[in-house]
């Protein structure tokens, strides 16, 4: 039975009598991957704020007024996702951070990012939350503010209105720290089945010895009455207790 299943899929009997070997090749490789991301992966940390947008659309209180406004406003909220990123507005915000950090104007360096903004909002409500991220908490969060203070004074333009404002619906960012434990864990799992698999096939193929029965009586053309197995294919045999 076991000659039949080798003959029939040598690979897989091959993967099997290996699986050990891949297996502590996996985990040495995943523990390696755990231990880069600890020692040279710094986590990240996302500031994250609500905000509202808000139109102002006449004097009176009518129930009216206060209908278009909410209508407007999620109009406005979805060209305000496309927008955020735009250069108007970053060049902005990083003027804005320069400015509230003391930073002179001679200093080239970018110091907000488009890639490191966000945008989280649902059209059934007015307040959506905008999001920064960085390599520490206190830069996430004060490049947050001037990233907002950046959109509320473009938003007008962009919706070519002059009554949209942004306001802020609470005092200090939330600060969500992000580690890669699991991603540089998971890359050297796998890559440690890719490589002890792909070594195992290489040994396999390059290894140009018969390996099996049916590979001696294609080649001779005969019919293999008997063979002797090496000592470390042929089974054990259990001790009998006297």
């Amino acid at each position: 039975m076991n000659n039949k299943i080798e003959k029939q899929f040598p690979l897989v009997n091959l993967l099997l009598k290996n699986l050990l070997i891949i297996v502590l090749v996996a985990i040495l490789c995943a523990l390696l991957g755990l231990g880069y991301s600890i020692m040279r992966i710094k986590p990240v940390y996302t500031a994250t704020k609500s905000v509202m947008i808000r139109t102002t659309l006449s004097a009176d209180n009518s129930s009216s007024a206060l209908s278009n406004q909410a209508a407007l406003s999620k109009i406005y909220l979805g060209t305000i996702s496309n927008i955020i990123r735009g250069d108007e507005i970053i060049e902005s915000a990083d003027k804005i951070y320069k400015e509230q950090n003391e930073i002179p104007e001679t200093d080239k360096k970018k110091y907000v990012n488009s890639g490191s903004v966000g945008m989280i909002y649902s059209s059934q409500s007015l307040i959506f939350k905008l999001t920064y991220t960085d390599t520490s908490a206190d830069l996430a969060s004060l490049k947050l503010d001037a990233f907002i203070s950046a959109v509320s004074s473009k938003v007008g333009g962009f919706v070519q209105a002059e009554n949209v404002y942004i306001i802020e619906t609470q005092k200090e960012s939330d600060i969500a720290e992000t580690k890669f434990y699991t991603k540089y864990t998971v890359i050297g799992l796998f890559a440690g089945v890719a490589i002890s698999t792909l070594t195992v096939f290489l040994i396999y193929f390059l290894d140009n010895t018969i390996k099996r029965r049916d590979e001696m009586e294609s080649i001779t053309g005969a019919a293999v009455v008997a063979y002797i197995e090496k000592e470390a294919d042929k089974p054990k045999k259990s001790k009998k207790k006297k």
